[in-house]
């Protein structure tokens, strides 16, 4: 037999010391043997082999899941603030008629907007305290409760909202921006590497990776906590995000608030 005489495949599988990484890898052999139950109904002489290795304890405990989520979960919440809550209730103000009536009065588009801005960056600053607090109580390295880490995050704040005002002035109905805000909270989330690395996805969606402000972002978070410096693109992006989303949405300013 030609396929007997092949040598048998060698599948080298490694695990930290950890109960988790132990019985992930006692699941994979279970599942290994059950394939080689398959072959020896087939090529009674093929057989995968199995080689177990145990990574080094002190290599495994440098990697701090807490510290790689606590980013995610900041921009979560900030995508959340800003992809949503922010557009969503100014496009119901003026498909409802709210503004209209508000403007009667000596108030003008410009105070409204402001007021509605502030309600929501009110709203997010809690959201971000209440994330901190867990964050500490966590045990999240002390790195991220440092100024430069905190003025990154500002920066993330306002690029993720100029974001969702983009969206409005886009999208004007009410209707519309919810769909849309949907849309872009998905893709941002899934394509933004904030649980799972997205660097190595398909082409043809691998495009909206490297225009998502959320993907430098993330990265940028990471590497302030782990005592890596910012690339330049950390900064480029989400600046470029920043500058075209305020110029589109201060030119449709008064239409978009329904003021003209």
């Amino acid at each position: 037999m030609i396929l007997s005489s092949v040598p048998a495949p060698v599948v080298k599988s490694y695990y930290r010391s950890d109960s988790g990484s132990d019985f992930a890898r006692k699941i994979f052999k279970s599942v290994l043997d059950s394939v080689n139950v398959e072959f020896y109904k087939r090529i009674s002489s093929a057989e995968y082999t199995l080689q177990v290795q145990e990574l080094n304890k002190k290599a495994s405990e440098n990697f701090s899941y807490k510290d790689y989520l606590f980013p995610s979960v900041l921009l979560m919440s900030i995508l959340t603030v800003s992809i949503f809550n922010t557009p969503l209730s100014l496009a119901y103000s003026i498909e409802k008629g709210i503004t209209k009536k508000i403007f009667t009065t000596p108030i003008r588009s410009g105070h409204f907007f402001t007021v509605v801005l502030l309600e929501n960056l009110i709203l997010l600053g809690i959201s971000i305290l209440l994330i901190y607090i867990e964050g500490k109580i966590m045990g999240v390295s002390p790195k991220a409760f440092s100024a430069k880490y905190i003025a990154y995050l500002f920066m993330n704040v306002v690029t993720l909202i100029s974001v969702g005002l983009l969206m409005l002035s886009v999208f004007r109905k009410l209707s519309a921006v919810n769909v849309a805000a949907n849309i872009l909270y998905q893709l941002m989330m899934f394509l933004g590497g904030l649980f799972f690395d997205v660097s190595h996805t398909p082409m043809i969606i691998r495009w909206f990776v490297y225009i998502n402000p959320v993907s430098y972002m993330a990265q940028g978070l990471r590497n302030i906590i782990n005592g890596a410096p910012l690339g330049f693109l950390n900064y480029f992006v989400p600046i470029v995000w920043i500058g075209i989303c305020v110029i589109i949405f201060s030119l449709n300013f008064k239409k978009v608030m329904n003021y003209e």
